[in-house]
């Protein structure tokens, strides 16, 4: 569909969305966001600068569109609400240690952050900011996902149960246990969710981090002490092939596995958007790659 490549000393970080018809993408450099054409053309960089002033970030970690011409951009505990046009109109501060992801459902954002009790969400409805749904457990991770054909849903990031919220207040109003015999008891290390999506035709995606059943056993330590990190990333990577693998499946909200596809790496996987669209940043991190996924009911 379209390339995103780095273009007059500006890279597109691999933190994205689709707003009105274009992308819109986070950059390497401090205070800044990036508009990409439909066909990965640069439009133009918008962005306060770094710095605590209005509408100030040094790097922001998530987008949302709230309406047809504004959009969020999310950065440490602070919301900026800016113009499709790249200007700044408002900040909202989020009562938390710092602002994860937010999805969209109607004129409600919803708004994961890390505060002292564990991830919680919090919604943004007419400039009003309030707690969405319970905390997630101590040691897990929240992600939500929405979309109007699907509802609000959310998981916790080792436990594959999807729960769908009552609105407005978030209670769960359903939950869904996804049994797979790779996916270990809560708490354990050997699969994780880290990428929960609803798509425009009502099917919700995870993706998940698997071990890999033939990894050697130096894997175990990849993330201690005992096995540093490459610093060459694509040496890295070479070696954590044999490690983790990624699963990518698509369910409907009734339980039904539409589709279910292994990766034999956690890099190797496309990551889904809105618009049906789905992105995979090259592997020096240089530029993104937008795909459309063509999905074949079984």
């Amino acid at each position: 569909m379209a390339r995103l490549e780095g273009a007059d000393s500006i890279t597109p970080f691999p933190v994205l969305a689709v707003v009105n018809g274009q992308y819109i993408t986070a950059t390497y450099h401090e205070g800044t966001f990036a508009f990409w054409a439909p066909g990965g053309e640069l439009l133009d960089v918008a962005g306060e600068g770094p710095g605590e002033g209005p509408g100030e970030f040094r790097h922001a970690t998530g987008f949302a569109q709230v309406t047809e011409d504004e959009f969020l951009v999310l950065t440490g505990r602070i919301l900026h609400r800016y113009s499709v046009t790249g200007r700044f109109l408002r900040s909202y501060r989020v009562p938390a240690a710092g602002v994860g992801s937010a999805v969209t459902y109607g004129d409600l954002a919803i708004i994961r952050a890390t505060t002292l009790v564990g991830d919680q969400a919090f919604t943004l409805q007419h400039d009003n900011i309030r707690r969405f749904g319970v905390p997630a457990r101590p040691g897990s991770s929240l992600l939500l996902a929405a979309a109007d054909q699907a509802g609000v849903w959310s998981v916790e990031d080792d436990r594959y149960v999807l729960r769908r919220h009552a609105l407005p207040g978030g209670s769960v109003a359903d939950s869904l246990v996804v049994a797979r015999d790779w996916f270990p008891d809560p708490g354990g290390d050997d699969a994780r969710i880290y990428w929960f999506h609803a798509d425009g035709r009502g099917l919700l995606w995870s993706v998940v981090r698997v071990a890999d059943p033939d990894a050697p056993g130096w894997c175990d330590d990849i993330y201690s002490d005992h096995q540093p990190l490459d610093p060459d990333i694509e040496a890295y990577r070479a070696r954590m092939i044999g490690c983790d693998d990624a699963v990518v499946e698509a369910l409907t909200p009734d339980g039904r596995l539409v589709g279910s596809v292994r990766f034999d790496a956690v890099w190797d996987q496309p990551l889904p958007l809105h618009g049906n669209l789905w992105f995979q940043p090259s592997e020096d991190m240089l530029y993104i790659v937008i795909l459309e996924a063509v999905l074949t009911e079984r």
